[in-house]
Order: C-alpha cells, then structure tokens, then sequence
C-alpha cells in the first residue's frame, strides 16, 4: 500500500472540517478519472474530524454536514472535493500531463478557420502561457477543455467540427480497415460490393490532413462523402 496521505473537507471558513487517510498513489490516479469505487482507497476506514489525533466524526456530526450518514456517499464526497495534501513534484507532474492532454485535444478537433490547418500544438501552449490559463491537478482534462477553449479563443482562432470520408478497401482488407479507420472517428456505414468494401468513418477535422496522409499511404482510395 502507498504512503497514507490526509484529505481535508470543509463547507467553508468556520465551518466544521472532516478528513479522510487514503492510500495516495491509488487517489492520486483516481482523482486523475474519478472512475473506481473510492471506498478502496481508504487507508483507515473511518471519517475524520482529526486524523492525527484520531479524533472519529460522530453520525450526527455527519448528518448534520453531508445530509446523510452513508460512508461511501460521504467518503466520495470528500475524496473529489476536499483538499489533498501533494508534493510539490507531484503536482507539477498532474498539471503537465493535463495540459499535454489538453494540447493534444485541441490539435485534433480544432483548426485554424484561415488554413483549415491544425494549430501547432506549440503554438496552443504559448497561447495557453498567454492566455495565463490554469490547469488543475485533479480535476479531469476533459471537464478543463470547455474553460481552456474559450479562454484561447482571443488569442488564436479555432474552428471545430467533423468531416466525413468514404473509404474504399480490397475486401481482404476490411478488418485491418475497420480498425485504422476506427483509430481516427466514428464508423458511420460499411458495406461489401464484389471484391471491395466501402467504410463511411467520420473523424475530427484536425485529423483530417493526417488521415489523408495514412489513406494514401495504405493506398485506399479516401473520397469526401456527399
């Protein structure tokens, strides 16, 4: 088991504070997705009004705070909203790899509406350094994209949506197809006509550039559908 760590939760100043001892690495990573059963990343399974002390929360201390005295409502509760004690290095880690994701997002579902072009995903993060974006550790990359969007949007233009292509493939190609073409979007339509097969996938105008680049390369005829 990781190092046990301390979560702190409070409804605001001068309110009462309740925390948690959990297994750091393991919160770390689910605080990262918030997908798992948080009661696993108990190291003691108790709420707190002081860990340290060993000072347990009574049910109406509970039920007077959280509404109810269900432990995994409440633990949940505390683990995605309270404070998490992180080192310094951990921290700055979260924040890059959130930030790389971001970056990656915005290049592929995005363009700039001049060139129809991806934005360099250098040219996103010094828009985001101007922009004086902030990425929180914790908090999903994916809830983050709508903020860090509309933040950008006064610095560099972006124009988002899907394009969709009509595939042609020998038939002996088909599952290697399906799965490439899968790799960039959403299959919308297939179907077999003689010795070929037709796959309709809709993908990211980002990728479009790239993806016509891999069609040509695997020598699949790739045709704008109508």
């Amino acid at each position: 088991m990781s190092k046990p760590i301390i979560i702190r939760y409070s409804k605001g100043r001068g309110k009462p504070s309740f925390e948690l001892l959990v297994k750091s690495e393991e919160t770390y990573r689910y605080l990262e997705t918030l997908k798992g059963d948080p009661m696993s990343l108990l190291a003691v399974e108790s709420v707190f009004r002081d860990a340290k002390r060993g000072e347990v929360a009574s049910r109406k201390e509970l039920i007077e705070v959280f509404g109810t005295d269900d432990i995994r409502a409440i633990v949940k509760k505390i683990i995605e909203r309270g404070k998490i004690q992180i080192t310094a290095e951990r921290r700055e880690k979260l924040i890059r790899e959130k930030r790389a994701r971001i970056i990656e997002y915005i290049h592929k579902n995005f363009v700039n509406p001049a060139t129809n072009s991806p934005h360099p995903k250098s040219r996103i993060e010094r828009a985001m350094r101007e922009a004086k974006v902030k990425i929180d550790p914790f908090e999903p990359a994916e809830h983050q994209i709508d903020r860090v969007i509309s933040a950008l949007r006064p610095i560099i233009p972006l124009k988002t949506g899907t394009v969709t292509f009509i595939v042609t493939v020998p038939a002996a190609h088909w599952g290697k197809a399906r799965g490439i073409l899968g790799n960039y979007g959403k299959i919308k339509e297939e179907k077999a006509t003689g010795n070929q097969a037709s796959i309709m996938v809709e993908i990211p105008v980002g990728l479009q550039a790239e993806f016509l680049s891999k069609m040509e390369s695997m020598k699949w005829e790739a045709r704008p559908a109508k």
